[in-house]
């Protein structure tokens, strides 16, 4: 019977951890699909039902090591993503786990004159703490978001956390080791603990200010670009007026000589003039955006010079006023991330089979934005219809990001969607707030 008991509650705790385990990674990881991602999973549970039934009591340092290990499998391989992220914050959660067992642990002690908390209470108390701890991360990163953005630190974040878990293992074994064990050294065991916990909490606040800094960055970057691209509209429309005077200049000649080649009877020679004209005249001035709103005339000139090089085929339906009160920075990082992605994911289409689909209009108080593209391969998702292949990465990393922030702050929205060899990115500003 005991046997039994031990069994139900081994698996019991274990299902538990993993679904807190699962919880927590959910908020800042991407799931892998397929079967490639329940090993991790798998790894991790058996490990838990084996220390949780006791069948071999290994040091409290071997269990911490064993327990990081297959917390990190989870990470590395049950989900996808920027590396350094899939490492820290496994590690997180681990550090957190560990020091509110020491919470759990110390505070009996400390209460009860240095006795010991038995496995199953210690066990049962720190994953109450941990559940509460989890739910308030949970809150925290979703209102603030950020979450899912593709950055982990680098290495130094990883040599970070390790170092800072390492450290409240040191002073436990130091208190477990000395001969005077009275209240007063597990009441300060507890305030290491805290001390500890409330670093480790303060983390998230710190990982969502460097999430912004590099957003910044970027977003810099991308300011950048819009000025270039303000000096090439401006150097596009200086060439176009340029040819548009000299044709006139030259008009009148070339009239004359086709007056001359008509009364002399040449009239192979005068069909090949009028043919080479008017290929000249095809692209003399020629501007795919002359709406007269500066920010989208030079982004979507831009675009069109780089497609026009790379023998992508542009299609563009605009219909916007010149003025907005969508500030130009915030409508040319959201069209730049836009246009750079259809432009990238075009390049990989074989056979000179690129082609996008540029459909900007305004109306009723709202711009309504329509970026479509043409993509080589497929496109995987999960069951939240994220994407989830390497090849899009950059959509549910910072470009996706910025550009909800930025629909976000109109009062908007941004629809992905993907059929056949067409992707699709779908966003509405709202320009009466």
């Amino acid at each position: 019977m005991n046997v039994v008991k031990m069994i139900f509650t081994g698996i019991s705790m274990s299902l538990y951890s993993t679904y807190l385990l699962k919880v927590y990674l959910d908020l800042f990881l991407v799931k892998r699909s397929g079967c490639t991602g329940g090993i991790g999973w798998l790894l991790f549970f058996l490990w838990q039902i084996y220390i949780n039934t006791k069948i071999v009591f290994f040091h409290p340092v071997i269990n911490l090591i064993m327990t990081l290990t297959s917390i990190l499998s989870v990470g590395i391989i049950s989900y996808e993503g920027i590396f350094w992220k899939r490492c820290s914050f496994p590690i997180t959660f681990v550090m957190m786990w560990m020091l509110l067992e020491g919470i759990a642990g110390a505070t009996y002690s400390y209460l009860n004159n240095g006795q010991s908390l038995t496995f199953l209470f210690s066990s049962i108390f720190s994953k109450f703490l941990l559940l509460s701890v989890v739910i308030g991360i949970r809150r925290f990163m979703k209102h603030h978001g950020g979450g899912r953005v593709a950055y982990g630190g680098g290495a130094h974040l990883i040599i970070f956390l390790l170092s800072g878990m390492i450290l409240y293992p040191i002073i436990y074994m130091l208190v477990e080791t000395t001969e005077r064990k009275g209240t007063d050294l597990f009441g300060w065991l507890l305030i290491a603990a805290l001390i500890l916990t409330v670093m480790n909490l303060s983390m998230y606040p710190i990982y969502l200010r460097l999430v912004e800094t590099v957003q910044i960055k970027r977003n810099s970057s991308m300011y950048i670009k819009q000025l270039e691209s303000y000096e090439r509209q401006h150097g596009l429309e200086e060439a176009a007026a340029a040819e548009i005077q000299e044709m006139k200049h030259d008009m009148k000649q070339h009239l004359i000589y086709l007056q001359e080649l008509a009364r002399s009877g040449q009239k192979e020679k005068l069909l090949a003039t009028l043919e080479d004209l008017i290929g000249q005249s095809g692209s003399i001035g020629q501007l795919e955006s002359r709406t007269g709103n500066l920010i989208i005339d030079a982004l979507v000139n831009s675009v069109w010079e780089k497609t026009f090089k790379k023998g992508i085929l542009l299609h563009t339906k605009l219909t916007v006023p010149q003025v907005m009160k969508i500030k130009d920075e915030d409508l040319g990082v959201l069209l730049g991330n836009a246009f750079d992605n259809a432009v990238e994911a075009s390049e990989y289409v074989k056979g000179g089979k690129g082609e996008i689909w540029i459909e900007i209009t305004y109306e009723k108080g709202y711009l309504y934005i329509l970026v479509r593209n043409r993509y080589q391969g497929k496109i995987e998702h999960n069951k939240e219809n994220r994407l989830v292949s390497r090849k899009e990465e950059a959509f549910h990393g910072w470009g996706i990001y910025s550009i909800k922030k930025i629909a976000k702050r109109y009062h908007g929205h941004v629809e992905l969607d993907w059929e056949e060899d067409v992707f699709s990115l779908e966003a509405i500003l709202y320009d009466d707030i």
